[in-house]
C-alpha cells in the first residue's frame, strides 16, 4: 500500500493482518450451581433473605473448564433493588475474602446485566477493580460467590475472555 502526503511525499507499508483468535465464553444459569444455604433457588435466579459475612453466607459453586490461557471477566444477570441489598462475596479458586473481594453491585431496575468487580481498597460507592480481571491457566475451575446482603439476586453468569493485544506489529515506511 503506498500513501501520499502533502509536498508530494509517498510512503510505503508492508505487513500482514490476521484476525484475533476467538474469545471463550461460558454462560449458565445461577440455579446450576451447587448451592449452600441461606441460598435458595426460585424461579430462575438465587438469593438469602439474611445478610451475612464471607464466612456464614450461602455458598454458591460452579465448576468450568478454561480451554485458552488468559484473562477474564465474569458478567452476571443480576438484581440489585437498592443500596442496602446490592451486594456479594466473588472470587475464582479460592473463598472470598472480606471486604476486598466485595462485589458492590450498581443499584438495578429489576433484572440487569453488569460485570463483576472488587471493593479491594475502594468504598461500597467506588470499587478499586472494576471490572475485576481474573488471570486464568488452561483448566477445570470454580467460581464461588457467596451471598452478603438480603434480597440480591442473581439469575445468569457469564465467564468471558478479554481480547488479546495484538502481537508482532511493525510500520516499515519509506519517504
Amino acid at each position: 500500500m503506498i500513501f501520499t502526503g502533502g509536498g508530494g511525499t509517498t510512503g510505503t507499508v508492508f505487513g500482514t493482518a490476521t484476525a484475533p483468535p476467538a474469545v471463550a465464553s461460558l454462560s449458565f444459569s445461577a440455579t446450576s450451581g451447587s448451592l449452600t444455604w441461606p441460598f435458595v433457588a426460585s424461579n430462575g435466579h438465587i438469593y438469602q433473605t439474611l445478610q451475612t459475612r464471607a464466612n456464614n453466607g450461602g455458598q454458591a459453586v460452579y465448576d468450568f473448564a478454561i480451554t485458552n490461557v488468559g484473562s477474564y471477566v465474569i458478567q452476571a444477570v443480576v438484581d440489585a433493588p437498592n443500596t442496602g441489598a446490592n451486594s456479594f462475596y466473588v472470587n475464582i479458586d479460592a473463598q472470598p475474602q472480606d471486604p476486598t473481594m466485595i462485589w458492590d453491585v450498581p443499584v438495578t431496575t429489576g433484572f440487569e446485566q453488569r460485570m463483576v468487580s472488587w471493593r479491594g481498597s475502594g468504598t461500597d460507592a467506588s470499587n478499586q477493580f472494576v471490572p475485576q480481571i481474573f488471570h486464568l491457566a488452561v483448566g477445570t475451575h470454580q467460581l464461588i460467590i457467596v451471598g452478603r446482603e438480603a434480597i440480591t439476586q442473581l439469575e445468569q453468569l457469564s465467564i468471558l475472555e478479554l481480547p488479546r493485544r495484538p502481537q508482532n506489529l511493525r510500520f516499515m515506511g519509506g519517504l
